[in-house]
């Protein structure tokens, strides 16, 4: 039962209390009609002035729910009380403050989450115990974790091996996956808490791009030096070989022939120097990655035999997705690997591509020499290393510059199984 029906029931007990009291103690008929008139006008005075109270509590209930609804649209309708009306215009005013208000948090709360899950910078977020909260997908993608769930687990080496001094992670530049990662971090207080942050940084292509403008000076300096002079001593050489032509001199034409080829081998030396600093932007076009690497392994598989060593390719049916690359550097990137795989093995062994993430990454397997975890370490962080006795790490270079251009992925290492793997996982 309502507040105003209780109410109701009081005052027409009451009064009919008082009404039958009357009755018994005045006889006369006038009186008695009189007191009643007075009855029935006391009852409705009661009634309207309890509609009166009644209706702003009534109100004020009202907006007390709608706040905790947090419904800030609605709105209360105007009526003939002037104190109400003024309660109700007051209320309807801060209701319509509220909700611009919730509206421009609102946009401002979705504009820095779409901020963060954007931004090129990885954001890992941590709570006091050390368990990560928050990470956006280029943090994801930075740590070689993209649809892996490690959002509510603590930090480990596997995900990042980072350097701590005195409990605080230290500004530094990691080498992960073939790239450069620049660390800090940033602690904050959230709610009362503290908190830290990890930043992630790709600063692979600043990097590069100063290495490369650096040696790529010297290169071009050495080659114009060594232009100039090789030329001189071919025009040199050529004059003494057709003099010595003229007196029959064999041993003096051979000797010339040798110093040509020399001066010939130093001219092509310097011109495969020169193709680090000559990797074109990659005009990307539709490719099978299955065709393109099925077709350069037909073309090493002639040279591969005579050593005995087989080339193979393993995928599923659903690896022959096409992707956006450039089919001539990729081509060049695989010979390249193939080409190295094939000087670790030497003689006798196997090279195994096989496709995976739906035709969208690719693993070249070799089981020859393999390399140590410094060389995994530096074959792609130090300008033009090498393994090799006579390698110069031109066609490493190569395969990093135009992986690079193509924004892939890429893991070089040998397994505990013997194999090195050459992972590449293009976007």
């Amino acid at each position: 039962m309502k507040a105003i029906h209780k109410y109701a029931v009081y005052l027409i007990v009451l009064h009919t209390v008082l009404a039958v009291l009357v009755y018994l103690y005045f006889s006369n008929k006038w009186v008695w009609i009189g007191m009643q008139l007075i009855f029935l006008l006391s009852l409705y005075l009661g009634l309207r002035f309890f509609y009166l109270v009644e209706k702003p509590y009534r109100h004020l209930i009202t907006t007390l729910t709608d706040m905790d609804t947090r419904d800030f649209g609605a709105k209360l309708l105007p009526t003939s009380h002037p104190v109400l009306d003024r309660f109700i215009q007051q209320y309807n005013l801060l209701m319509d403050k509220l909700r611009v208000e919730r509206l421009r948090l609102e946009g401002q709360g979705r504009f820095l989450e779409d901020l963060i899950f954007s931004s090129p910078v990885g954001l890992i977020v941590f709570d006091y115990d050390g368990i990560i909260t928050e990470l956006n997908p280029a943090a994801e993608t930075m740590l070689g974790r993209k649809g892996i769930a490690i959002k509510g687990t603590r930090w480990t080496p596997e995900y990042l091996p980072i350097i701590t001094e005195n409990g605080r992670i230290a500004p530094q530049v990691v080498q992960w996956h073939g790239r450069r990662l620049k660390v800090s971090q940033s602690p904050f207080l959230h709610k009362g808490f503290q908190k830290n942050c990890l930043l992630l940084e790709d600063v692979t292509a600043e990097i590069l791009q100063s290495e490369k403008e650096a040696y790529g000076k010297v290169i071009r300096m050495m080659s114009h030096e060594v232009n100039n002079t090789t030329g001189a001593l071919n025009s040199i050489l050529q004059s003494l070989q057709e003099v010595m032509a003229e007196y029959n001199n064999a041993e003096w034409q051979e000797v010339l022939s040798i110093a040509a080829n020399r001066n010939a081998s130093m001219a092509k030396f310097l011109e495969q120097f020169a193709l680090v600093i000559r990797v074109y932007e990659p005009h990307k076009q539709p490719v099978s990655l299955k065709a393109l690497i099925s077709k350069t392994m037909l073309l090493w598989q002639p040279e591969a035999a005579k050593l005995g060593i087989t080339l193979e390719v393993i995928n599923s049916p659903d690896d022959d997705n096409l992707i956006l690359v450039d089919p001539i550097q990729l081509e060049q990137v695989f010979t390249n690997i193939i080409k190295n795989a094939m000087d670790a093995i030497g003689h006798s062994g196997q090279i195994k591509a096989e496709l995976h993430s739906r035709g969208k990454g690719i693993v070249i397997a070799d089981n020859g020499s393999g390399l140590t975890e410094d060389a995994a370490a530096q074959v792609f962080t130090q300008p033009f290393y090498s393994t090799k006795e006579r390698g110069q790490g031109i066609g490493l270079m190569i395969i990093r510059d135009v992986l690079q251009k193509h924004d892939a992925r890429f893991t070089l290492q040998t397994n505990s199984d013997g194999w090195t793997r050459f992972e590449i996982w293009f976007p």
